[in-house]
């Protein structure tokens, strides 16, 4: 069996100045950061406790052992059967990448928490603003498309030329009347049942007027957007939706009008 032994010597002075360990969320976050740079499909597995110290046993036996607090990360390709290990320092937040053998998966990897991007993202973006249902009654512009990593920090903002969405009423009272509806008014009129959720929100399409666009027309764009929708905070007057599905894009900003 082998033993991969990781020792880390922190001086006493600076261990006594810590005030509080790094919590999971902090380094969920750090992890998922990281891997926001890796293209090839994957799932983020955790170590449901930190660990004081830890000691890792490997499908194939191998051992890997931590003789400091950390937080311990499995990524699991799913294209391949390869993986590798992430380990957060609980203390400062220090990233170390750890490459097995044969890339094995730790052996009671069915007890590792899956790690969820989306959920990340989703409490980030309402730490800004507010899920208040009420606010979402009104006419919105839809103005811009843009991209977040982490909830955080917002980028890449493509304008949107025209479009608006209104919303009658915050949750659909009754799916058949259609003036219960999001209506989405672009080239097409489009028109979606709403169910709401704290600050989580799914939409489906319901119907739709019939003039044609080209494939690569904002509105299918939006419409892919808001089908995909996952959450939504309201900061201002702005109505953010964050949603998957669409490369480089995923959040959606509206202005009301």
């Amino acid at each position: 069996m082998n033993r991969i032994l990781l020792l880390i010597v922190l001086p006493f002075a600076f261990l006594s100045a810590l005030s509080a360990q790094i919590t999971q969320k902090k380094t969920d976050e750090i992890v998922l950061e990281r891997m926001n740079e890796e293209t090839r499909p994957h799932t983020v597995y955790a170590k449901a406790e930190m660990q004081d110290s830890a000691i890792i046993t490997t499908s194939t036996e191998e051992v890997i052992e931590l003789s400091y607090a950390c937080w311990m990360y499995y990524i699991q390709y799913t294209d391949t059967e390869q993986g590798f290990y992430l380990i957060v320092n609980a203390n400062n937040g220090n990233l170390l990448e750890i490459n097995t053998k044969n890339n094995a998966e730790p052996n009671d990897l069915a007890e590792w928490r899956k790690v969820d991007i989306k959920d990340l993202i989703a409490s980030n973006l309402l730490k800004t603003g507010t899920a208040d249902t009420a606010l979402l009654i009104g006419k919105w512009d839809v103005v811009k498309f843009a991209y977040t990593a982490n909830g955080n920090e917002i980028s890449d903002i493509t304008a949107i030329s025209k479009a608006m969405l209104t919303i009658p009423f915050a949750v659909t009272p009754v799916e058949n009347n259609l003036e219960d509806r999001w209506r989405l008014y672009c080239v097409n009129s489009i028109w979606f049942v709403s169910s709401l959720s704290g600050n989580l929100i799914e939409l489906a399409m319901r119907g739709s007027t019939f003039v044609n666009v080209p494939d690569d027309h904002e509105e299918n764009y939006i419409v892919l957007a808001l089908i995909n929708a996952y959450s939504f905070v309201i900061i201002d007057d702005e109505l953010i939706i964050y949603f998957t599905g669409i490369e480089g894009k995923n959040l959606l900003i509206l202005k009301k009008q």
